[in-house]
């Protein structure tokens, strides 16, 4: 009985310990958003590709937002200025507002955006999921879901 009650005891200690270890999730700076973020849009069935490569760059100031995104397909790629706002320190919605640049294949139109992300710490870097809806001049884009992170700083 000892045996077990030493046991015992050792496991609650090692599991005292490990909690200990663990850093709380961070709140949230002014500013998190400010900088690069990295990525993929993708598209739910019948989208025109599975995939697009993102690059975010984003400045917040308070709870606005401001930014420009790149989305690569493939070799190409289109710049497109946004805005938006952060709400309650984790809800960041935001438009596309202008394609300020863009590349194209003939027949094709980029998806102009509108983003509704979540901000969460996974307990090493910050990242932004959630999901998005677009037009062309065609008509509506097969909507999707979006996967950024904040690459941690180079030093």
């Amino acid at each position: 009985m000892k045996g077990y009650f030493a046991t015992f005891l050792f496991v609650l200690v090692s599991l005292a310990a490990v909690q200990a270890q663990k850093k709380p999730t961070p709140k949230p700076s002014p500013e998190v958003l400010t900088g690069k973020w990295e990525g993929v849009f993708t598209q739910d069935r019948n989208g025109q590709r599975v995939d697009f490569k993102a690059v975010i760059y984003f400045e917040q100031k308070g709870s606005k937002v401001t930014g420009k995104s790149f989305v690569f397909d493939g070799d190409i790629h289109a710049e497109m200025l946004l805005e938006g706002t952060l709400r309650a320190n984790k809800l960041l919605q935001y438009t596309e507002t202008k394609i300020d640049k863009q590349e194209l294949r003939p027949q094709m139109e980029w998806c102009v955006k509108k983003c509704d992300l979540s901000l969460k710490y996974t307990g090493t870097e910050w990242v932004l999921e959630g999901i998005w809806e677009g037009a062309t001049t065609f008509g509506g884009c097969t909507p999707g879901r979006v996967f950024l992170k904040k690459p941690a700083p180079r030093a």
